[in-house]
This record gives structure tokens, sequence and C-alpha cells, in this order.
């Protein structure tokens, strides 16, 4: 009876890491822009026009976490989001989120946003995180 426990738990640990590893090598890529929907505070869903880059790059000391450069430009009608970071993307919870780690010039951590995997395959990709004026970001990419 121990023993079936063991080897449940061991595989649903390996199991896990697994998804992750997934998660990590399907997110590796360039990915343009699509769409952007911005959740104000009050709940009202504003749509912006975005251009720019996601590209995504292997990290190669770590199998969860990507090398990344972000750089959008969106506007709409509650203002201007412009997103220029450059950092880690950190694989967690099953390959359900990541941490976006961003970086100074200088290499230092200098900010975590935890960010849902919302929808990835090999061709889409939607991201959604909240921004400090606790407005909600809802990305969609498509791979280039």
């Amino acid at each position: 009876m121990k023993n079936s426990i063991f080897i449940l738990l061991l595989s649903i640990v390996a199991f896990s890491c697994n998804k992750e590893k997934q998660t990590s090598k399907k997110i590796i890529g360039e990915w343009a822009p699509v769409s952007h929907k911005i959740t104000a505070d009050e709940g009202l869903n504003y749509y912006g026009t975005i251009n720019g880059s996601l590209s995504i790059t292997e990290n190669e000391n770590s199998v969860t976490s990507n090398n990344f450069n972000w750089s959008t430009s969106t506007t709409s009608e509650i203002g201007a989001f412009d997103f220029q970071f450059n950092g880690l993307f950190e694989i967690i919870e099953k390959g359900g989120y990541m941490n976006l780690i961003k970086f100074d010039n200088s290499g230092n951590p200098i900010d975590t946003t935890k960010t849902r995997i919302y929808t990835l395959t090999r061709t889409d990709m939607s991201l959604e995180f909240s921004d400090d004026q606790f407005r909600t970001h809802f990305i969609v990419f498509q791979k280039n």
C-alpha cells in the first residue's frame, strides 16, 4: 500500500514538471500581437489597436524559464499602453501561469508580474495580466 502511494505521488510530480517543460518549449518563438482588451477597474472593457512584437528565446540554464523581449504599443480610448520589457518568463503552476520577471538595463530584476497563459497552441497565444492601475490586459498573439 505504501509503495502504491509513493508511486502515485512520484507520477504526479513527474507529470506536473513535464507540463511546465512542454509549455516552456511551446512558447519559444516570434509572436505578433493581434488584439488587446483592457478591462478597467470599474469593469468596463476597452479595445485598443496594438502593434509590436514579443520574442521568446530558450534559456539554456533552465528548462522552465525563457528569455524574452516584449515591445508593444496600444492606443485605446482610455489611453496609450507601451510595454517595453526584457527579462525572463518563468513557467509556473503546471504551465497555466508564468512569472514575467523584468530586468533593468544592467540585467538586474526590477519587477515580477504573474501572467496567466490563457491559450497556447502552435500558432496562437493569449496572455492576461494586471497592471499597477488595477486594469486587466488580455493580449492575443500569433506566431510568426
